[in-house]
Parts: C-alpha cells; sequence; structure tokens
C-alpha cells in the first residue's frame, strides 16, 4: 500500500503523520480532514488556508479539498502543524446570487448557478437531475419563480434540492452533482460485521402541516363601483392595485370605457394596455417579415398588432420539432426570460423567449430551420403609448384611483373600476397522511404545525413547491442508527439494508466518519436516517 499527500499538487507525504487523520463525509454538508504535519525542516511558508490538498491511498483518493485552518508550532527544531481541511462543496459558501429565475427547471437554474458563480472557482456541471419523465416532454420539476437577493449559492442550492427533491454535492473533481442517486448500490449490515449499534428515533424536525407566509401576491380579477358626487377626485379601491385594466364611467347613456393609466405617465402621453396576443414564427409558410432570422428576433410592428407597441409579458412558450417525413412534429415546450438587451447575444439551443419590459420585440433563444426546430408560438402581453387625455390615474400598491380629467364626473355620474389588487400571500400545506400516522400514535389531532416566512414567495406555485418540498422530508419522525464497524463499503449516499433486533429496514447513510483511513486496520463509525 502507498499513500500520497499533496498540498497545490506537490508530493508532501513525508511530512504526513498518518495515524492522525480523521474524516468525516455528510451528505447535504461539507466533508472535513483533519492530520498532524512534522518536519526536521521549515515548511510554513508551504502551507496556508486556502490551499488545496489531495489524499491518495494507493491511486485512489480518500479526500480532496482545501485547508480551512491551521495551528503551528515549532519544538526542538521540529517543525509541527494541525490542519483542518474541508472539500469542495465549501465553494458554494463563496459566492452571493442577486438573481430571479422564473419557469426554468430546478436543473436549468443548478447549470447557471454554476456558470454564474461557480465556474470562476473551478467547478463544472457533473450529473444534473432535470426532473424530466421518461416519455414526457414538460418537465416535472419547473420551478415557478425562484427570488434570490444577496443569497449565498450555498442555500440556493439547498432550497432547490428541496424542491426537486434531490441531494447535491461537489466532487473531488469540483463536479457540481445535483441528482436523487448519490452513491449506487446496497450496503448491508449484519450482526457480525458491526457493533455498538444505537438506534435514536426522534421529531425535532417534525412538521406535517405548514404555513407559509410570502409577500404579495396578485388577486383574481375585481369589479368596484362608485357614485360621484360632483366634486370628489379619488376614490378608494378595497385593495392596493397590481393593476388596472378598465375604467368605466356611466354619465347616463351606459357605460363608456374611459382612458386609464398609471401615474408615472406624463401628462398627455398615456400607457395602454393592449392585452394579449398569440405571436409565432411557423418556417414551412416562409419567414414573416417581421422575423429576422439571422438575428433570432420577433418585432411587434406589422398589421397583426397596434403599434406603437411595448411587450409587457410572455407567457405560453411552445417551441415545436420535425424530424422530417414521415415523422410527428413533437411539442417541447418552453419558457420566458426577462433580461436586458444591452450587449445581449441571443443563444441559439434555448427553448426560450428572452424579453425586454418596454421593448417593442423579443429574441427566440433557438436556431429555426426545417425539418428541426421550425416553430414556436407564445403569447405576448403589448401596450402602446398614445397622446391623449390624462383620463383615470393609478399607482401600484395604492388603493386610490384618481379622475385626472379637466372636467371631473358629475354628481350622480356611476364609475366601475375593473382591476388586479395585492393581497397577503397565506398559504397552508399538510401531508394528511401524516398527520393520521401521529394521531393514531400519539392521540389528539396529529398535528405538528410550522411556518416560513419568505417575502420573496408571490405566487402559489412558489408556495407549493417549498411547501410540499418541505413536507416530503419531514412530515415523519426520523429513525437514525449509528455504528462502528472495519468493514469497507459504507459509503455516504448509498442505501443501507440492515435486518436486526433493535433495527430492521433501509436507511440512507448520511454521516461516515473514518479513522486511520491509511493503515491496515480502518476503523469507521456510520450514521444513517430512515
Amino acid at each position: 500500500m502507498s499513500v500520497t499527500f499533496k498540498i497545490d499538487s506537490t508530493d508532501r507525504t513525508s511530512w504526513l503523520h498518518i495515524k492522525t487523520i480523521k474524516i468525516i463525509k455528510s451528505l447535504g454538508a461539507r466533508g472535513i480532514m483533519s492530520c498532524h504535519l512534522r518536519s526536521t525542516t521549515n515548511f510554513f511558508g508551504y502551507i496556508d488556508v486556502g490551499k488545496e490538498i489531495e489524499l491518495y491511498k494507493d491511486s485512489t483518493i480518500q479526500f480532496a479539498g482545501t485547508i480551512d485552518r491551521i495551528e503551528k508550532w515549532k519544538e526542538a527544531d521540529v517543525f509541527y502543524a494541525d490542519i483542518d481541511c474541508v472539500d469542495f462543496n465549501q465553494i458554494a459558501d463563496r459566492a452571493i446570487i442577486k438573481k430571479t429565475y422564473e419557469s426554468w427547471t430546478a436543473g436549468d437554474i443548478v447549470r447557471d448557478l454554476i456558470i454564474s458563480y461557480m465556474a470562476r472557482d473551478g467547478v463544472t456541471e457533473g450529473t444534473i437531475y432535470d426532473g424530466w419523465e421518461v416519455g414526457v416532454v414538460t418537465p416535472t420539476t419547473l420551478v415557478d419563480k425562484a427570488v434570490y437577493s444577496f443569497t449565498p449559492v450555498l442555500e440556493a442550492l439547498d432550497e432547490l434540492s428541496v424542491i426537486a427533491g434531490v441531494t447535491w454535492w461537489i466532487d473531488y473533481d469540483k463536479q457540481l452533482h445535483f441528482t436523487q442517486n448519490v452513491t449506487s448500490g446496497t450496503a448491508t449490515a449484519t450482526a457480525t460485521t458491526i457493533r455498538n449499534l444505537r438506534v435514536s428515533k426522534d421529531r425535532q424536525t417534525l412538521m406535517n402541516k405548514i404555513y407559509i407566509r410570502g409577500g404579495t401576491i396578485e388577486t383574481d380579477e375585481l369589479v368596484e363601483t362608485f357614485t360621484s358626487d360632483g366634486t370628489k377626485r379619488t376614490f378608494i379601491l378595497e385593495y392596493p392595485v397590481s393593476r388596472v385594466t378598465k375604467v368605466e364611467v356611466d354619465r347616463g347613456a351606459g357605460y363608456v370605457e374611459e382612458v386609464h393609466g398609471n401615474t408615472t405617465v406624463q401628462k398627455n402621453t398615456i400607457q395602454i394596455d393592449r392585452g394579449w396576443f398569440v405571436a409565432g414564427v411557423y418556417l414551412p409558410d416562409g419567414i414573416p417579415a417581421y422575423y429576422n432570422e439571422s438575428a433570432q428576433q420577433y418585432t411587434f410592428a406589422n398589421p397583426d398588432y397596434p403599434e406603437p407597441c411595448m411587450v409587457t409579458g410572455i407567457d405560453d412558450v411552445h417551441f415545436y420539432y420535425h424530424a422530417g417525413a414521415g415523422f410527428d412534429p413533437v411539442d417541447w415546450g418552453g419558457s420566458s426570460y426577462l433580461t436586458t438587451f444591452d450587449d445581449f447575444t441571443t443563444p441559439t439551443s434555448r427553448n426560450r423567449i428572452y424579453w425586454e419590459y418596454g421593448k417593442g420585440f423579443v429574441c427566440v433563444g433557438r436556431t429555426l430551420s426545417y425539418p428541426g426546430y421550425y416553430k414556436v408560438d407564445f403569447k405576448v402581453r403589448l401596450s402602446s403609448t398614445a397622446e391623449e387625455d390624462i383620463g383615470w390615474m393609478w399607482q401600484e400598491e395604492s388603493n386610490a384611483i384618481v379622475d385626472a380629467n379637466t372636467t371631473p364626473t358629475a354628481n350622480g355620474d356611476n364609475i366601475k373600476v375593473t382591476y388586479y389588487g395585492l393581497t397577503p400571500a397565506v398559504f397552508s400545506f399538510e401531508d394528511a397522511t401524516a398527520v393520521a400516522a401521529r394521531a393514531s400514535a400519539e392521540g389528539g389531532s396529529g398535528y405538528y404545525e410550522t411556518s416560513l416566512i419568505d417575502k420573496s414567495i408571490d405566487t402559489k406555485e412558489m408556495a407549493e413547491e417549498r411547501g410540499y418540498g418541505l413536507l416530503n422530508k419531514y412530515a415523519y419522525p426520523r429513525e437514525r442508527i449509528e455504528f462502528e464497524t472495519d468493514e469497507e463499503g459504507f459509503e455516504v449516499g448509498k442505501n443501507l439494508y440492515i435486518d436486526v433486533d433493535i433495527a430492521s429496514g433501509t436507511y440512507l447513510i448520511d454521516r461516515v466518519e473514518i479513522t486511520d483511513p491509511l493503515r491496515g486496520s480502518v476503523h469507521y463509525r456510520v450514521e444513517a436516517v430512515k
């Protein structure tokens, strides 16, 4: 057996005191290694916090990471150092995210986190779970919205893991994995291979009903009516305004729609919501005049759309693939991506429609050809500006709508406002089966309730992702086992099958402590959860 210990790729095995090595590997947490170094020559200049280390037994890597802490001293012309090292999961704690993702798969978000925040530290893509079912073209784990405002990458990965029901880690080659299967295979523990078995069961993390308090969400469409007294110009709505879609006034001859707009619009210039339209490109019919194929740019300046116009929303994106004669076309779905077009380069292989609020065009994220990706369609919300009367003015998050016409409504005139309001986002989710199991075991209601406050949650879909993800993980009491063994094969992430008098069934190994790993007799302390 040969042992190799490297610091920054340089062999430093002669400094290593093998019997002092201790390695702890944990699922969903940093792995750590501690050891003792000594030499008769001064090595202090070669060890420092942040330097990369590697430990091999024969040609098999046992640990890799960076030095996290050093304690060094000198006695009788001998130089000593104790070092604590962490594996490369620590890289995820170095960067801060300032980004929002809408309608991305969890896997695509992880890929973007790697490219945008972790590649600079050498992290590359490993096995990434996309949440696709065999034979189904619609992702099963499409994240409605993920808002990260100065959030550590580590926290984002933890949150996405809960949503997708997977585990993430960075391996010794700096590849980030985001997948359901950490380590393939199943380990088996028997009474003859393990010792000092202990079994514990607790409800410290138990939650089977979760209340989520988010920010604000948009209400359903609301209609409120008022009667003018001839002098009042400000009318108070029940909910703060998200957006107003219509203001109608009955001045004696029935309701007639009048101009309205956000208070940010200047006098005599009004932004008018034109509503939703279906847009698209279908190559077999020829390249439409409003689609620039070389720039992959779709411009809303044609007879089918009001102009001049501005894009205020994109929804229901679908890309279609046709392999050629004899094949049926396939809908591969798609998503929208809000961005800025300054210094923007349109991708050529993404099923996305890229848009910027207020622009009169969008960019198609995939090169279209026939056969191949030959068609894309989507819904677009457009608005336009016009030189009109000021009309009725409103402001987002305000309850007031103001009659800003030169001549106000007369006494007895009726006003009807159609709008979408804002209301506090409060949701609840429960696992009824888990509640019933607790009630049967303990008596009483069986409920273990908890609350979560996250102001970034502003849609029901976002709340469902967090709520059901947490229930999947914490709705039942957790049973843990721990034991000692000298046998190999008990690796973090493996399933563990055990059948002894005080524990039976399948557990997931989530922590392994290894002492003296490079000598003939290796000692393992294993923990697993059910």
